[in-house]
């Protein structure tokens, strides 16, 4: 019998993966632990919305894991295809905590979430970029899904917590927190990704 431990994905890619985007990966990681809290906290409220807003914050919740991983791996377009369905999670989940009347035509139209599909320039011209422009353009790339999907999560969790009573003010506090240590880790990022670029601007 075959002793070679299965490998689901490319092991080789991890390590260069979290050095490159350290930051985000332990804000994700902490903002992850926080909307677990919240989410289990509103288990006892059985109000349709609130239920709904759960299921929701759930999925983001789940979603974020697999984008972790996918970009780990340097799976960036399946990565992106479900960053992009968090956002639509988001701002369902927000429409609903400002229209909690709703949630019945919500919950009779399944597909309300549908899924964007993003095409890659390679699939027309094979070749065609540069390989320097391309892993650059990879590197911001995979900064936006992570932004993206972080953001989507903190928003479908911030609309659960706002609807439900239930949820102790601590928790609040703590995604307050995520959410700003999350724009930070943002914006140093932004600062460090301008200067490189004014540096490689002046060396030409």
């Amino acid at each position: 019998m075959n002793e070679v431990p299965a490998v689901f994905g490319f092991p080789n890619l991890w390590d260069k993966s979290y050095s490159d985007y350290e930051h985000f990966y332990q804000v994700i990681a902490r903002s992850s632990d926080v909307a677990a809290e919240i989410i289990s906290s509103t288990a006892a409220d059985h109000r349709e919305a609130v239920t709904a807003l759960g299921s929701l914050a759930s999925v983001n919740l789940g979603s974020m894991q697999d984008v972790v991983i996918l970009i780990g791996n340097r799976r960036g377009t399946s990565a992106m295809k479900l960053a992009r369905s968090m956002v639509e999670v988001a701002i369902t989940a927000l429409y609903l905590e400002r229209n909690p009347a709703q949630i019945n035509i919500f919950l009779a139209f399944p597909h309300v979430f549908s899924w964007n599909y993003l095409q890659k320039s390679e699939r027309d011209n094979p070749g065609g970029v540069p390989p320097q422009l391309r892993a650059q353009a990879e590197i911001e790339y995979n900064r936006v899904k992570l932004v993206t999907g972080h953001g989507s999560l903190l928003q479908a969790v911030s609309s659960l917590y706002n609807l439900s009573k239930l949820v102790p003010a601590e928790l609040g506090r703590k995604l307050e927190a995520q959410s700003k240590e999350g724009n930070d880790v943002r914006k140093r990022y932004v600062e460090k990704r301008d200067r490189d670029r004014s540096g490689r601007s002046t060396a030409k």
